[in-house]
């Protein structure tokens, strides 16, 4: 009677070690060991596989780096079937004990496997399912194992695949996969494959014997199906290994079921992490402080967006002479809306320093853009200028609210806006003006997203533009608290609701003498 090792990684890979009752093995770098070993951090006899009464013993030899079994470092520890050696990279598998291999006792081997997938199951590493397949070893006479999994529509794919030794296709047959799926009952094919497609690949293989299992998913019907076939030894697969394998595969299920869940937490951290990066990269946008900027206006600004990420986009820029604010409300919401604010970010500071009127700067805008945007999204910006000198404004918009100048006498005006969107490629772009006014001492002006006069109740009532030409007559000492009035007025019209679009709103104020 004897044991075999399967080797799993490293210098070991593919081996197949045979351990008759009685010997010693020995691994480690020394030529003189029975097994040697290549790994540098491997000692010169490093660990020995020795048989005692219990059964075989994996003993440590005083290496510095130890032994580990099934993941977890020992220096002395009785192995059972399935069990896993590691030496550095290399590592074995324990796939036959003299006290499994006797004639008949399929179902001990059977139980030796089940509980091979319970210690996996239990574990949190990666590869579960694919080494809850290896376990199938201890009671299948196979040469390889593959599991195809079921996914949307019925469609199969082979996953994962393990075999006893390398070398040889990996590949198994698809179409008998989906004969199980059809059957939705195990199925067993022993000796010569007769004529029909579905058994091509078996034979162009050679194979003679192969059996096949449904996984039930949480319904009832198969989320996988597991494969297993002898290219070595013909007629092996019989009906108990059919029975055997439907039953491991109840066990493989809840294998199968926590990996697919630590995948969608994988996914899910991987996401949570990309959202928070992007969140990070859009709060760097609106980092400038406006209430710093020279000239004839005192600025305030505020953003809100309806989600964590929003699409609504400001920025100025002072050039020594004047400063050009650019607001724009780009399509959408969340992630693809968010890039599109960077990406109108990095286009602005390309744009500032050849101190272009507004018009000419929505162009370039569109000019760019084009080609760039993902499918279906634009764009609408105003883009307005100060001089420094004489508090003239120009202003060009596309799409966007009109702008609101409210005069020192209380009378509110609009500033006239070109319909149209910016970004996109099979429209062309209707040709925006510059135009021009001048800002008196106390006169304020406003431009501001559509989030704003969009604002709705919880009845889906609009706040409308009307109200919020309500908000200017009012005469208001500062921009900052005409935003918070403003603010204010929208949640008392929202009462409670969630915002439904970003809103953006920027108010510069020149003030009185004095």
């Amino acid at each position: 009677m004897e044991a075999t090792l399967t080797g799993l990684d490293g210098s070991l890979a593919g081996k197949v070690i045979n351990l008759p009752e009685g010997k010693t093995l020995r691994l480690g770098r020394d030529p003189l060991c029975e097994v040697v070993l290549t790994e540098f951090n491997a000692s010169r006899v490093h660990a020995r596989l020795v048989w005692s009464a219990g059964g075989l013993t994996a003993e440590n030899l005083s290496a510095t780096n130890g032994i580990r079994i099934n993941g977890q470092r020992q220096e002395r520890t009785l192995l059972k079937l399935g069990d896993v050696i590691s030496i550095g990279q290399s590592s074995l598998r324990v796939d036959r004990l003299p006290d499994s291999t006797v004639v008949g006792d399929d179902w001990r081997m059977l139980v030796d496997c089940l509980f091979a997938m319970q210690r996996i199951l239990s574990e949190d590493g990666d590869r579960l399912v694919a080494r809850s397949l290896e376990t199938l070893f201890m009671a299948l006479p196979a040469s390889r194992l593959a599991l195809f999994t079921v996914g949307e529509e019925g469609v199969l794919t082979q996953s994962h695949t393990v075999a006893r030794r390398t070398g040889g296709t990996a590949s198994m047959s698809l179409a008998f996969a989906k004969r199980v799926v059809e059957a939705g009952a195990p199925v067993l094919l022993d000796g010569e494959p007769v004529e029909g497609d579905w058994n091509r690949t078996l034979q162009e293989q050679h194979v003679r014997s192969i059996l096949g299992v449904p996984v039930p998913g949480p319904d009832g019907t198969p989320m996988a199906v597991i494969l297993a076939d002898n290219l070595d030894e013909p007629g092996r697969l019989g009906d108990p290994h059919l029975r055997l394998c439907a039953l491991a595969a109840q066990g493989l299920a809840f294998v199968f079921q926590r990996e697919r869940l630590r995948l969608v937490e994988i996914s899910q951290a991987r996401t949570e992490r990309e959202f928070l990066a992007a969140r990070r990269v859009q709060a760097q946008i609106f980092t400038k402080d406006p209430a710093a900027l020279l000239g004839p206006l005192d600025w305030a600004v505020a953003y809100r967006s309806a989600l964590e990420l929003g699409g609504d986009f400001y920025d100025f820029h002072h050039d020594g002479h004047g400063t050009t604010w650019v607001v724009a409300d780009v399509s959408g919401k969340g992630v693809p809306a968010a890039l599109v604010v960077s990406l109108l970010k990095g286009l602005c500071k390309t744009l500032y320093p050849r101190v272009i009127d507004p018009a000419r700067f929505l162009i370039e805008l569109d000019r760019l853009t084009r080609g760039e945007l993902p499918q279906a999204t634009f764009f609408s910006a105003c883009c307005f200028r100060i001089e420094d000198a004489t508090g003239r404004l120009t202003w060009a918009n596309l799409g966007h609210p009109a702008m609101l100048v409210r005069r020192a006498d209380g009378s509110v005006e609009e500033l006239s806006a070109t319909p149209g969107m910016l970004g996109v490629d099979f429209l062309p772009l209707p040709k925006p003006e510059t135009r021009a006014c001048m800002l008196a001492p106390g006169d304020l002006v406003m431009a501001c997203t559509d989030g704003l006069a969009e604002a709705m109740d919880p009845e889906g009532n609009l706040l409308g533009e009307e109200r919020v030409h309500d908000i200017l007559i009012d005469p208001v000492t500062a921009p900052g608290q005409l935003i918070e009035r403003t603010l204010a007025m929208v949640a008392a019209h929202q009462r409670g609701a969630s915002p439904s679009d970003d809103l953006t709103l920027v108010i510069g104020l020149r003030p009185l003498p004095g």
